[in-house]
């Protein structure tokens, strides 16, 4: 195999698809990146068994043929190598000289043919977004997904396909994020769940513009397609909680607040809160026409007031501080509303108008 192109080019297709392999590996060959060159360009392919990347490039081919290469090295030679073209000889025994004008390295290779096939994909249902728009909704609900296995279902994101609009879901026992975005009109509804993991590496990879997106739904698999690229990933099974049963029906107390004040001040109290323990929580005390945020720990105490509409009910709430700004940047608009209930029930984020998004919090136990 024999072929040039871009180091740009390479190096941006290595970055993507290096996102599905892992140096950790106990088999050499999903430790590897591999190459196929031919008639169309050059293709690069990844995978870990849970997630497969394949990008496209332009490329000048000599001698078509394929080989794998270490993921890690061949990524930092790329990087380190001159700009301008990269040449890369492969041999018949998967020897790779990969050179420029300047320099050139030698380094071992590994049989294509041991390498997993890429996922046959069979069209099922798709979808179209803006790459921008759909990590917005992704990255405002993704971050609420269990981090630990103790609830596999939980690590997952649920998306939920309705007529004329689309719902993410997440929850983790602590909080719960709710996204809704209109999509264009369809006949049919369902749901899928994908791995908040996996979502997070897709996240990486697109872009922060109006980049067409498509993600289809193919047996297993979810599908992303987009300019060079194709993600595969496996759905995760199993049915998800039942979390409609867990969205509080009343409330107390209803306070509108400027989203950005009330994130700054949380932002300050938590400074109190990472110098010492994480778990510490922020304590709310609704009193009146005034919110006072506290934090008080060994090393230092926080007090704010922030002055409100008046409430005819009293309450003290601790919140965990880094749930509570969570929900804070993923809320959008300048106001928001805040409703709590009583110390023991979950705080709750709307939108000044409309169900955009719902965001609740789970409440700490604290001590004066």
């Amino acid at each position: 195999m024999k072929f040039y192109c871009s180091k740009e080019e390479l190096l941006n297709a290595v970055n993507n698809v290096s996102k599905a392999t892992n140096a950790q590996n106990g088999l050499e060959i999903l430790r590897g990146i591999k190459l196929e060159a031919n008639g169309e360009g050059l293709t690069l392919r990844a995978t870990n068994l849970e997630i497969s990347i394949m990008c496209k490039i332009d490329a000048t081919v000599l001698q078509p043929g394929e080989t794998v290469v270490d993921a890690r090295m061949f990524s930092d030679i790329i990087r380190k190598s001159d700009d301008g073209a990269i040449n890369i000889d492969i041999n018949e025994k998967d020897e790779a000289t990969i050179y420029t004008t300047k320099n050139k390295f030698n380094i071992a290779g590994m049989n294509a043919k041991e390498y997993p096939e890429f996922p046959i994909l069979y069209n099922d249902r798709t979808l179209v977004f803006e790459s921008k728009e759909f990590k917005d909704i992704v990255r405002d609900t993704v971050f609420a997904v269990a981090q630990d296995e103790s609830r596999p279902i939980l690590t997952g994101l649920k998306f939920e396909i309705y007529k004329n609009e689309m719902q993410l879901v997440s929850i983790d026992g602590y909080r719960m994020a709710i996204r809704k975005m209109p999509i264009k009109e369809r006949n049919d509804e369902f749901s899928f769940i994908i791995k908040g993991r996996i979502l997070n590496e897709v996240l990486k990879i697109l872009r922060d513009d109006e980049t067409e997106v498509e993600i289809t739904l193919s047996q297993n698999n979810v599908v992303f397609k987009f300019d060079n690229c194709v993600i595969v990933a496996c759905l995760m099974s199993g049915e998800y909680i039942k979390y409609e049963q867990f969205i509080p029906q009343s409330k107390e107390i209803s306070i509108k607040m400027d989203r950005r004040l009330i994130t700054q001040t949380v932002e300050r109290a938590s400074i109190i809160i990472n110098y010492d323990d994480s778990r510490l929580p922020i304590i709310l005390d609704i009193d009146g026409g005034v919110m006072s945020v506290d934090c008080v720990s060994k090393k230092g105490n926080f007090h704010e007031e922030i002055e409100i509409e008046q409430t005819a009910t009293s309450l003290q709430i601790g919140l965990g501080s880094k749930f509570f700004l969570d929900a804070l940047k993923a809320s959008s608009g300048d106001d928001i509303i805040m409703e709590f209930s009583n110390a023991k029930s979950p705080l709750v984020i709307r939108p000044l108008e409309g169900d955009e998004y719902f965001y609740m919090v789970l409440p700490r136990e604290f001590k004066r």
